[in-house]
């Protein structure tokens, strides 16, 4: 066990001092290169912090505000250089806790509904405009391990992630259409 300590203090004295003589541009392009190989452009552009807009979903040719996220939902996604990726979104509509520490069954019920969110890692498909999330924590556990696949549209600073899944009220197919404006 001390061997194997030695040679992981060893190796971290030996990538400290490379890093230290690099400069801080150096640095940040080295770390970029060795942690998102074979960046597109799509694929940096897609880097960063994102609010959610609006949550909408099609079914059977109509678009509707999203039944879980309402007409005031809120939410953020990130995307980093190393891969990964974390959404969460909320309708802010729901409904206060009449004990704060405490909700009923029903206000738990309505707290689960009106939440989304996970983290993982992604892969942009630029050419074929997509992107797939891997989340390794998911509020749905079934989604833990499963590719997400997303089309997206990318226009300035705003992305529109859509993805077709069954809706979980009534189990029909919907086209669900999530634009996100970049955080400056």
């Amino acid at each position: 066990m001390n061997t194997l300590l030695a040679r992981v203090a060893g190796g971290i004295g030996l990538v400290s001092a490379a890093l230290s003589t690099m400069t801080s541009a150096q640095a940040t392009r080295a770390e970029s290169e060795a942690t998102f190989p074979r960046a597109t452009s799509t694929a940096q552009n897609i880097v960063g912090t994102w609010r959610l807009l609006s949550v909408s979903e099609e079914v059977d040719g109509r678009t509707t505000e999203s039944p879980v996220y309402g007409s005031h939902p809120v939410g953020y996604l990130m995307y980093d250089t190393t891969g990964h990726v974390c959404a969460q979104l909320i309708n802010a509509d729901r409904p206060m806790w009449k004990d704060g520490d405490v909700p009923t069954p029903e206000e738990a019920r309505s707290a689960f509904n009106g939440f989304g969110g996970y983290c993982g890692r992604y892969e942009v498909h630029a050419t074929e405009g997509y992107v797939l999330h891997f989340p390794e924590a998911d509020i749905v556990p079934n989604e833990i391990g499963h590719a997400l696949k997303r089309s997206f549209t990318l226009r300035g600073d705003q992305l529109v992630l859509q993805a077709i899944e069954r809706r979980a009220t009534d189990g029909r197919l919907t086209k669900k259409n999530i634009v996100w404006e970049r955080v400056r």
